[in-house]
Formats: structure tokens, C-alpha cells, sequence
């Protein structure tokens, strides 16, 4: 299993906008894709906005990278974001409960 973290920066009084947009034109084009196990977004309070996605495999890992660029110079760029970091890596550890199976909608 592998994970790709994604780190932005946004204008604080956007990130409900954002996270709005990334639910409803983003979260589910990434569950369509081949190996795609789990997407969050996290807002915090100060404009930082990060996302993990968890795939069966690193080529949807590394996917996942190219959708979200794509995503934020299609769809968010008329928002003041910019993407500050990306971290892929082998997931080591993972423990879920089962009501993380169960969607959450901004």
C-alpha cells in the first residue's frame, strides 16, 4: 500500500470554498481510478490544506500527483493556492475503524 501527501497554502477565508470544490469535482474522480483505497482533505485553521490518498500500489500514488496538479491549475485557479510540498511513500503502518469506510462531505 502506498500513500501520497500533498501540502498546500491557501487564503484562510477560501479553504471552505476549496475543500467544497475538492469534495464535489475531485474526491470522486480519484475513487474512480485503477488501486485508489482512501482519499482525506484536512483544513486547518490557518490556510494550510493537506490531502492523503491511498493506493494498492506507487503508480496510483504517483498518479494521484498528476490529478491533483491537474485539478488545482484546472478547477482552483482562481483561488490563491499553491501547493508547498508531496510525500509518497510504502505505507508501514495502518490501522482503520470501520466507520472511516463511511464518506464525510464538506
Amino acid at each position: 500500500m502506498y500513500c501520497s501527501l500533498r501540502l498546500y497554502r491557501a487564503d484562510p477565508a477560501k479553504v471552505d470554498e476549496i475543500t467544497h470544490l475538492v469534495d464535489t469535482d475531485f474526491a470522486d474522480t480519484l475513487s474512480e481510478e485503477s488501486g485508489f483505497i482512501d482519499y482525506q482533505a484536512v483544513a486547518c485553521d490557518d490556510g494550510r490544506i493537506f490531502s492523503m490518498t491511498m493506493w494498492q500500489d506507487e503508480q496510483g500514488a504517483r498518479r494521484s500527483e498528476e490529478l491533483s496538479a491537474e485539478f488545482v491549475r484546472d478547477k482552483l485557479a482562481g483561488f490563491d493556492i499553491r501547493r508547498t510540498d508531496t510525500l509518497t511513500g510504502d505505507v508501514r503502518v495502518s490501522r482503520a475503524r470501520s466507520e472511516m469506510l463511511e464518506p464525510v462531505h464538506a
